[in-house]
């Protein structure tokens, strides 16, 4: 492991963490997970538990085939988002937008966004075990780091290297999460390599631990910023999820409270 890791237990230590990386590099950007020990693997890449994992030239097809159908079934709705149905890579974005696994992996210029997404899933009595925020740190001139001309230019089923683009503004959840994507290559003998095992990577990367222990109190400090499912996910949707979190926390701080008076 070469890759630098790093502990937080608290929101005031995660910030000056990620603010000295973003003060020391050219430019920073951030994945949350949910577990520590995941990988840095694109969706179509994950093996279901307890599922045998598919031969390489198998999954290259069953990734064809599900972006073939998604261009045929979406039709409408792509044109709606002003996408160009001849660029792969704007189809494979906005197919990962909306929950399609594919080759590319959802980052985040905004530290506090990955730490939000890291802690969703967690139940309030769920205490052991840690999430994880990785960084990867942009160096200037970084090569793996496409520019519009690029992303232009790439075809992203043919790519030989992995490579790092900011999207076009597919939606307004893309712009507000301040979205980056990692688009990663297939190796045709091991096929899709963590992106945490890649040595062309490993020196900027890091990784923040975070205690699942202190999810709650970073989630309601997270909210007194801002940072919540109603800004992240500026819909119906988005605001119907943070409005059921809070008013079912109050709900329970209130009747802890009343619980607490009885005895």
């Amino acid at each position: 492991m070469a890759y630098q890791e790093e502990k937080c237990e608290s929101l005031q230590e995660y910030i000056n963490l990620t603010l000295d990386w973003a003060s020391n590099n050219h430019f920073v950007i951030f994945r949350g997970q949910g577990n520590s020990k995941y990988q840095l693997t694109p969706g179509i890449a994950r093996t279901p538990k307890n599922k045998k994992k598919y031969p390489v030239a198998e999954l290259l097809l069953i990734e064809k085939e599900i972006i073939q159908e998604f261009k045929v079934l979406c039709n409408d709705h792509i044109s709606s988002h002003q996408i160009n149905k001849q660029d792969e890579l704007e189809v494979l974005s906005l197919a990962q937008h909306y929950g399609l696994p594919t080759r590319l992996l959802d980052w985040t210029s905004n530290p506090l966004a990955a730490l939000f997404f890291s802690l969703q899933g967690i139940g309030e009595d769920e205490k052991d075990g840690e999430v994880a925020v990785w960084a990867y740190c942009i160096q200037e001139n970084d090569r793996r780091v496409l520019n519009l001309d690029d992303v232009q230019r790439e075809k992203p089923f043919d790519t030989t290297s992995t490579f790092i683009f900011k999207p076009k503004t597919v939606s307004k959840r893309v712009m507000v999460q301040a979205g980056w994507f990692t688009l990663h290559s297939c190796n045709a003998k091991k096929g899709f390599i963590p992106l945490n095992q890649d040595k062309d990577f490993n020196d900027e990367l890091a990784k923040i631990l975070i205690p699942k222990k202190v999810a709650d109190d970073l989630r309601k400090k997270l909210d007194i910023l801002h940072v919540n499912f109603s800004t992240l996910f500026p819909d119906i949707g988005g605001i119907a999820k943070h409005l059921s979190w809070k008013v079912l926390r109050k709900y329970t701080e209130f009747m802890d409270i009343q619980n607490k008076g009885r005895y």
